[in-house]
């Protein structure tokens, strides 16, 4: 509850001179904060303007805070839409809860890899006879996201130029020569090629670096480790 009755305790705590030369007083009230009581002054023009707002008195921002994390959650928080919600997954049939807002679309899935199983499998009523390419499907693997994360982690910027802008995973040994290698047709078999998710074949590259590396070698570039380090360091 905002403290409307309150007994005003007038007190001239700061004294300065205005533009007039004049002595102006600043009147202070007594108020209590609303999380741990404490008694603590604030401006009285600014305290009739806090209760005309409906504002709240906390002492510092941590009683803030606090009074926060536990009055203005679930149904008493405003912005409350009804909590999660009870889904099936389309792919799997498994029952899950998400919040309302996270779903934004007619379909729902438990996990990522139930979401590509839906779209990919022939038996789904989305199978269009598998247009997507194998490259494709491989980078939007888990996999995929877990290689570049552990190789942002390890090289942090461009180990070309240091440059952290635009930053980009670049495979030393070219991704389709691995493929082609192992004669990889399916993404199971893409999974079980520790070759494709080995993180010493990989550097980090900003754009310009990496447009720059296969304007010299070319797409498919060179894979020998001996040439990458000859165009990194001395080209």
């Amino acid at each position: 509850m905002l403290q409307k009755d309150i007994s005003v305790n007038k007190m001239e705590l700061k004294i300065f001179k205005g533009n007039s030369g004049k002595k102006l007083g600043i009147t202070y009230i007594t108020v209590k904060c609303e999380n741990c009581d404490k008694e603590f002054q604030r401006n009285l023009s600014q305290y009739n303007d806090s209760v005309k707002k409906g504002i709240r008195f906390f002492c510092t921002r941590e009683c803030c805070s606090e009074w926060r994390s536990q009055n203005l959650i679930g149904e008493k928080c405003k912005a409350w839409k009804g909590g999660k919600a009870k889904q099936v997954c389309d792919n799997c049939n498994k029952v899950f809860y998400e919040y309302s807002s996270q779903k934004t679309r007619s379909t729902c899935f438990c996990s990522r890899q139930c979401k590509g199983s839906y779209f990919s499998d022939e038996m789904s009523e989305k199978w269009k006879g598998g247009i997507t390419p194998l490259r494709a499907k491989i980078h939007a693997l888990y996999l995929s996201d877990k290689l570049r994360t552990n190789v942002m982690k390890r090289d942090k910027n461009c180990v070309k130029c240091n440059s952290t802008k635009d930053l980009q995973l670049h495979h030393i040994k070219p991704y389709a020569l691995i493929i082609g290698e192992y004669n990889i047709k399916t993404i199971k078999e893409a999974k079980e090629c520790l070759e494709l998710w080995n993180e010493s074949n990989c550097v980090i590259l900003c754009k310009d670096c990496h447009i720059d590396f296969h304007k010299v070698h070319g797409q498919q570039g060179e894979y020998l480790i001996e040439a990458f380090n000859s165009w990194r360091y001395f080209q």
